[in-house]
């Protein structure tokens, strides 16, 4: 079995805004697919995908959704601040004051704090 590719997003090209809000349909959207014998890769359009699978591929789907919100926080361990502006996408409600959360550009860790303004702190669990 070959090795799985690894592949890092910068932040910058990291669209965090929904296809809907610019006008895209979902399956519009833009799709990098890469060659694992050539390590080429080229771009095409989501509703192409079938074009890429072959008998005995595995597709694996992501079907977590976040709510069109998407907050902007401070991101604190130990009463330092890693970093200004971190983007926080809320995805459920858990209950009265927990949510499930996906955070974008760190790797929060249990203690760690957001802070999206003075009066409002989160603590990572």
């Amino acid at each position: 079995m070959a090795a799985p590719i690894q592949f890092v997003l910068p932040p910058v090209l990291n669209d965090s805004s929904l296809p809907e809000r610019k006008g895209i349909r979902r399956d519009n959207v833009k799709l990098m697919v890469s060659d694992r014998l050539t390590g080429k890769s080229r771009h095409t359009i989501f509703f192409q995908l079938d074009q890429y699978l072959s008998p005995g591929d595995v597709l694996v789907l992501n079907n977590s959704r976040t709510i069109p919100a998407s907050l902007k926080a401070n991101w604190i361990r130990r009463d330092e601040c890693l970093k200004r502006g971190m983007e926080v996408r809320l995805a459920r409600r858990k209950d009265k004051s927990i949510w499930d959360a996906l955070l974008v550009g760190g790797s929060v860790m249990p203690g760690d704090l957001l802070e999206f303004s003075p009066q409002l702190l989160a603590k990572a669990i």
